[in-house]
């Protein structure tokens, strides 16, 4: 039988996570990154264009889910998971759009996102690094 978290312990737990984890990323989920963002752009096999900002939020989530874990280094399993993730929602795309858009028309924004982020410049050195190798 699951237990329900509490809305006060959910808060001074992400509280704790966001004040004192800081996950690096290691060698091998560094490599696992370029690997699927090269996947991403040679062979499309996420009905994404790929560009820098979703290269980023794949970083992000990947870091994300070590924090939830508690633990102070991304690992292959991480990205992997968020690999997986994003094939999930590209294969049922189309059930997403029709659940979550029903006879709406996609919006693009139009927002500017600040462009000197930490992960946006991390994943740029990533993506640098192994194109110049």
């Amino acid at each position: 039988k699951k237990e329900k978290l509490s809305y006060h312990f959910l808060k001074i737990f992400l509280n704790f996570v966001r004040n004192n984890i800081r996950p690096e990323i290691s060698n091998e989920a560094d490599d696992l990154f370029f690997f699927f963002y090269k996947e991403i752009k040679l062979f499309k096999f996420i009905n994404l264009t790929p560009n820098i900002k979703k290269f980023e939020s794949f970083i992000k989530l990947a870091i994300s889910l070590a924090k939830c874990q508690l633990r102070s280094v991304v690992l292959r399993k991480d990205v992997r998971k968020i690999g997986d993730f994003f094939k999930e929602l590209s294969e049922n795309e189309k059930k997403i759009k029709k659940t979550f858009f029903h006879k709406e028309k996609m919006l693009n924004s139009k927002k500017k996102y600040p462009k000197h982020t930490k992960n946006f410049d991390y994943s740029k050195k990533i993506f640098k690094d192994k194109v110049h190798k």
